[in-house]
């Protein structure tokens, strides 16, 4: 009786599980379904900002650009500042900047924004539109996978454009390094 009762516990411990997992999944397809709706609606919104040239604005937010990686099948607006509630919605300016360099764009994982970063190689073209319209590419120069708290190996460098975004598991960042194309 006793092996039946903690077989039947057991069982029961699993079918949770699952549900959970189920669960876990739906809610990450939400987040990353409303992160792709929120940039498609911020990039039909997007304006010159009235008191800098070289940014864009949209729903009382300013974006430092727009970004576009064909190969991806990307375009998404990117916030001039980061904070958790710009990055569920669209890319983020996490530190440098277009016109001075060393700019630092993240993006979460989800469908829609960074998850594919993974498959950019060396020499994909990026391309950055400013808000005065002037577009600035970029090609791939390197990809590499840093530690998620490394916050010295990711401004390292003399990098005009870098992008990452989290691994699947979080603990590390995929990494692109670019430089101005020529």
């Amino acid at each position: 009786m006793a092996r039946k009762v903690r077989g039947m516990a057991l069982l029961l411990i699993g079918v949770l599980l699952l549900l959970a997992a189920g669960g876990w999944l739906l809610y990450n397809e939400r987040e990353s379904r409303a992160a792709r709706e929120s940039s498609e609606k911020i990039l039909k919104e997007l304006e010159p900002a009235q008191e800098n040239k070289d940014l864009l604005q949209a729903e009382g937010e300013l974006f430092c650009a727009t970004l576009s990686i064909e190969k991806l099948g990307l375009k998404l607006p990117v916030y001039q500042q980061w904070s958790e509630e710009h990055l569920a919605k669209a890319p983020c300016r996490w530190s440098g900047s277009l016109q001075q360099g060393g700019l630092i764009i993240a993006a979460h994982n989800y469908r829609g924004h960074f998850s594919t970063l993974y498959r950019m190689k060396k020499g994909d073209e990026i391309c950055l539109t400013d808000g005065s319209g002037t577009e600035h590419w970029f090609t791939v120069a390197e990809k590499t996978v840093l530690d998620g708290t490394d916050v010295q190996e990711m401004k390292s460098g003399d990098w005009p454009l870098t992008l990452f975004t989290c691994t699947k598991g979080g603990k590390q960042r995929v990494t692109l390094r670019c430089v101005y194309k020529e």
